[in-house]
């Protein structure tokens, strides 16, 4: 793959994006992927971008990996409060509620937010305190835009966990495609890779949904460590963490007894 890759530098240059490293840090590939990026940013006319996060101590991990290796990290930050307003404005939104122009500096939430008005022309922002309440009203607008509200979501979420569980975050859909994989491509949850084989557009949203349907469920810690990798919980754990915060007191309470109780 090197050579020809190689070849397309010298014919009119190229650029190779690795994307969503950290998914794979505890992966034999994850080897294969540092190894090529290494390899291919020493040829001719090749760019290599690597994205990955960086939040857990093996993401960290395989970031130093690169960056041993004459790679530069470049960190990515949010839109400015007042780019973030502008944005707003631009949709129709009201930009004096603080709270949302701070939920909006973060690109994906913005993409929610239209998303909710483009199917609820006169929903009201200032409903929205936080982040949760965003995700919350995004679940409810895929809810009442579709016939077949809750098959959506049934399928979303089965398709999160097999994604959360395969090695390089891709699941592969059943011929001939069900109506709810269709309409979730249509919505830009999930992302045609090649042929049967999709991944969710943002891993956000792949964590989000395992975790909405989590706590549906009202599984705890130690539950969801059963059913899936323990190195891709944390952030899935924080999202059950912040849905039972403000939903369930009880829960809330199990849930954080039960994260101190998991090895």
């Amino acid at each position: 793959m090197v050579n020809e890759i190689g070849y397309l530098g010298t014919i009119g240059g190229c650029r190779v994006i690795i994307d969503q490293l950290d998914s794979m840090v505890d992966l034999p590939c994850v080897r294969v992927l540092t190894d090529l990026a290494t390899d291919c940013s020493v040829l001719p006319g090749v760019e290599v971008v690597v994205i990955s996060r960086g939040d857990e101590e093996h993401e960290a991990k395989a970031i130093s990996a690169l960056t041993g290796k004459g790679f530069v990290e470049l960190h990515s930050y949010p839109l400015t409060e007042a780019d973030a307003e502008k944005l707003l404005n631009e949709l129709g939104i009201d930009a004096s509620n603080k709270k949302v122009v701070t939920i909006a500096k973060n690109l994906l939430n913005l993409e929610l937010i239209a998303r909710i008005k483009e199917k609820n022309t006169s929903f009201d922002f200032s409903a929205i305190e936080n982040e949760i309440d965003l995700w919350d009203h995004y679940v409810k607008a895929l809810l009442a835009s579709e016939s077949k509200g809750e098959e959506l979501l049934a399928a979303v979420t089965e398709l999160a966990r097999e994604a959360i569980n395969s090695e390089d975050g891709s699941v592969t859909v059943n011929i001939p495609m069900g109506r709810a994989v269709i309409r979730l491509r249509s919505w830009g949850i999930i992302v045609r890779e090649y042929g049967r084989v999709y991944r969710f557009r943002h891993e956000k949203l792949q964590d989000y949904f395992y975790a909405w349907d989590a706590t549906e469920r009202c599984l705890m810690p130690p539950d969801v460590l059963s059913e899936i990798n323990k190195h891709r919980s944390m952030n899935i754990l924080d999202w059950m963490r912040r849905i039972y915060a403000r939903d369930s007191a009880e829960l809330y309470a199990r849930f954080l007894k039960g994260a101190f109780d998991v090895e």
